[in-house]
């Protein structure tokens, strides 16, 4: 195979700019953006696996230097008027607990702030108990005993983020918004929903500046689930009541800014909002839950909200972890696409694997597999998205939803990298941007399935509705000794710290064309073999970290006899 390697140059906004728009443009020159979603005919998606590192006022570890000034931190206090709050506005289905959590947060009044940690160490000391309420109690408790400090904000700063491969992320998604918007013949914006976090409300000020330059609009667009229910109702007077079922609890008191855009956003109505996302070139989805985000675009029966199918139809998709596993969805011309939900790598182990409409608990106490048949938001429908992929081994669990659901192929992003596809009328490119890389999964059978590995800078074309590597890429020429082939031995825990990704690139680095592995769960182990065919092909395509390029390796487990 001859294959030249697609990469974009690294370090500098212009020259991601430059490579954006010839990739853009000079592929599908021949094609018109428009503002309605019913004639935007090329889209261009920017999937990243989650892990995105960026420089911020509470994240100073991932900043070159500290940020001066702007929130560093959520606090929480537990004083007078806190419990006066508690007592007020108690949910009425945990009366029966009120008494005893009362009695022990009195016990620990306070004037002193303290962080999450602080508290939740302080509350369990006093009553372990207390580590068994229900999520909604637990939420409420936080909620109002967060501390409220309106006029102090987060802050971030791009420029100095540490982190090469999330700083070249951020320039390329800036690219493809300018680029989009220069089609459009419009200001550039891109709206950003943070609509997969439980409170969509507490970091608005983060997204409102994560894309925002000098030449590009970023607004935070508080559609929430709260929101969404509101108007399809046409309840905003609802709205508080919204987010206590969406478990956030008084959250006007915390972040009245936000919760009054809301309130506004939702006075104007289903009409001003559908203008609002039609005049940005692109949006966003945040990292959290996929299914709390599902919610903001689909009613309690499955059917679209109005404003879905014009997100849906955005020039450019922007998507971060759990933003991005909403994009799958749609039908890859045989069956509808699904979207995961959860559920634990060794899952995937268990003698009987069962893949689950609803999260849960197995016996075994590791989750389910589980996902939502209906799928996402759809805008990516060649198959499964799974994010945070080789970091937390994902590679068994994502084949056995796939062989469960009869899917034939998903895609397993990297953490702190991208996988960008160009949609068109005229066909359709994909390649990798990031740290690290994208993994195809193609389930054989209940415990076999094809892995390829598509790392940074190259290209991938469309075959019969799947991504696999485009046809003329090139091995780089290594000099020097030729590698020696893997020992014939058992590699460990190979469902820990990336150690499938590790034994593959070691296997195409070192032309071997077999390696054997194995995991150890619940007092049994499992056996895994990896092994090449005449339709595996591997080539090196750099010199970095996880640069080999691996397409189809056979990988088979089972319970060691």
């Amino acid at each position: 195979m001859s294959f030249t390697v697609f990469r974009f140059c690294h370090h500098t906004s212009l020259v991601l700019l430059l490579g954006a728009s010839a990739l853009i443009a000079s592929l599908f020159s021949g094609q018109a953006w428009a503002q309605s979603p019913k004639s935007i005919s090329t889209q261009t998606q920017v999937l990243v696996g989650g892990g995105l590192q960026v420089c911020s006022s509470m994240t100073p570890e991932h900043c070159l230097q500290p940020i001066v000034g702007g929130k560093t931190q959520v606090l929480y206090r537990l004083d007078h008027q806190a419990l006066i709050r508690l007592d007020r506005q108690w949910p009425a289905q945990y009366q029966a607990h009120k008494a005893a959590v009362v009695k022990t947060l009195t016990s620990m009044v306070s004037d002193q702030a303290l962080t999450q940690e602080q508290l939740l160490a302080l509350w369990y000391q006093h009553d372990p108990q207390a580590q068994l309420l229900a999520r909604p109690l637990y939420y409420y408790v936080l909620d109002t005993l967060e501390s409220a400090e309106p006029s102090l904000t987060e802050r971030i700063d791009v420029d100095l983020t540490k982190d090469e491969a999330t700083g070249d992320l951020i320039a390329f998604m800036h690219s493809a918004i300018s680029v989009a918007a220069g089609q459009q013949a419009q200001a550039p914006r891109v709206l950003m929903l943070s609509s997969a976090s439980r409170d969509p409300y507490a970091r608005a000020d983060y997204y409102d500046q994560l894309l925002t330059t000098d030449g590009i609009d970023g607004q935070w667009l508080p559609l929430t689930p709260a929101l969404a229910k509101a108007l399809s109702q046409g309840r905003c007077e609802m709205l508080e009541e919204f987010r206590r079922q969406a478990l956030t609890f008084d959250r006007a008191r915390v972040y009245p800014k936000q919760i009054a855009q809301e309130q506004a956003l939702c006075a104007q109505g289903t009409e001003a909002l559908l203008a609002q996302i039609n005049a940005a070139s692109a949006v966003f989805f945040n990292d959290g839950d996929q299914t709390l985000a599902r919610k903001a675009l689909f009613d309690e029966q499955g059917k679209a909200y109005p404003w879905t199918e014009a997100l849906r139809s955005r020039p450019v998709i922007l998507a971060n972890g759990a933003g991005t596993a909403l994009q799958s969805g749609g039908r890859d011309g045989k069956a509808n696409v699904t979207m995961i939900t959860g559920g634990d790598a060794f899952a995937a182990l268990e003698d009987e694997v069962a893949v689950v409409t609803q999260p849960g608990q197995l016996p075994s106490g590791f989750a389910a597999i589980s996902h939502e048949p209906r799928g996402g938001l759809g805008s990516f429908h060649f198959g499964v998205l799974d994010t945070y992929f080789s970091e937390l081994n994902r590679s068994v669990r994502l084949s056995s939803l796939l062989y469960g659901t009869g899917q034939p192929a998903g895609y397993g992003i990297d953490a702190d990298t991208a996988l960008v596809v160009i949609k068109s009328e005229q066909g359709s490119v994909a390649t990798v941007l990031g740290k690290a890389g994208v993994v195809k999964i193609q389930p054989t059978d209940k415990h076999s399935f094809r892995y390829s590995y598509y790392p940074n800078g190259v290209r991938m074309t469309l075959d019969e509705q799947q991504w696999r590597l485009a046809a003329s890429t090139q091995a780089i020429e290594v000099r020097g000794p030729s590698a020696q082939a893997l020992p014939q031995m058992r590699f460990g825990d190979i469902l820990y710290d990336s150690k499938l990704r590790s034994l593959t690139q070691a296997m195409c680095l070192s032309s071997s064309a077999k390696a054997l592995a194995a995991q150890y769960t619940r007092g049994n182990y499992r056996d895994f073999t990896l092994r090449r065919d005449e339709h595996t092909h591997m080539l090196n395509t750099g010199i970095r970290d996880n640069a080999c390029a691996i397409e189809g390796l056979i990988i088979e487990f089972a319970p060691r006899k």
